[in-house]
């Protein structure tokens, strides 16, 4: 039975990332189950680093627009408009802002000088993966380890991610399954105490 999250190899000991996968369409929750994740990491006394991506406005059942949410704290930017022109990268009707991508640049780069234990990135896309450009900085912060990742991706480009990455997914969770909420919580308290032992 398929049930929508993946335990897709158990990673070696001496591994320094657990990389964990949030998957699923545009509106299928993925931005809602990281937030509820960084709640409950935050109320544990984890701190997590990173940021969001807010859909706002909703026009034909798709955002207008994204917002770009910095963890733990930080301003809130406008990060991508679907109508306005935003001076950066296009990805099909969207319009990228430089300067948010500059400030997520900046949080990722930040992380890995750090050396935190819990990351997250909602989410990296085409853009990145497709185009090189925008969030690239995830590469190497999630390379920094020990650290735990949280990465918010399209089904359709989780294998570019892990090629461009040279990492393997520790779990692929479907945004949209039931249990997800859950099954994250789960991999993330698992490789918390992984990580605290190795």
């Amino acid at each position: 039975m398929d049930c929508g999250f993946h335990l897709l190899t158990r990673r070696p000991s001496n591994c320094m990332t657990r990389l964990i996968i949030v998957t699923g369409a545009a509106g299928f929750g993925k931005t809602k189950l990281i937030s509820a994740l960084v709640s409950k990491s935050v109320q544990a006394g984890v701190c997590p680093v990173g940021f969001l991506s807010i859909g706002q406005g909703r026009s034909a059942g798709q955002a207008e627009s994204f917002d770009l949410v910095p963890l733990p704290a930080g301003e809130r930017v406008l990060l991508a408009h679907r109508y306005q022109d935003l001076g950066g990268p296009r990805v099909g009707h969207f319009s990228f802002s430089t300067a948010a991508i500059a400030a997520g640049q900046e949080i990722l780069h930040q992380a890995a000088l750090q050396r935190v234990t819990l990351l997250i990135a909602d989410e990296i896309g085409p853009l990145e993966l497709l185009q090189q450009q925008g969030f690239t900085a995830i590469f190497p912060a999630i390379s920094a380890g020990p650290l735990t990742a949280v990465v918010a991706i399209r089904q359709s480009l989780i294998n570019t991610f892990l090629e461009r990455s040279g990492l393997p997914a520790y779990l692929v969770i479907s945004a949209s399954d039931p249990a997800a909420d859950s099954a994250l919580w789960e991999a993330i308290d698992s490789s918390r105490s992984a990580l605290a032992e190795s």
